[in-house]
């Protein structure tokens, strides 16, 4: 979660705005985050999509 954290944060900085990166979740994000991504949210996932 912490490598995700990161990733949002310093896109979101690089950026100048958050927005860019909420699009980008979760399918648009570098495969090795949203991977830790999806594992972190994967009850939220699961429990939405069943």
């Amino acid at each position: 979660m912490i490598d995700f954290k990161c990733c949002y944060y310093e896109t979101a900085v690089q950026a100048g705005d958050e927005k860019i990166v909420k699009n980008m979740i979760p399918h648009s994000l570098p495969d090795e985050i949203k991977d830790k991504y999806e594992q972190s949210h994967a009850s939220d996932f699961h429990s939405n999509h069943d």
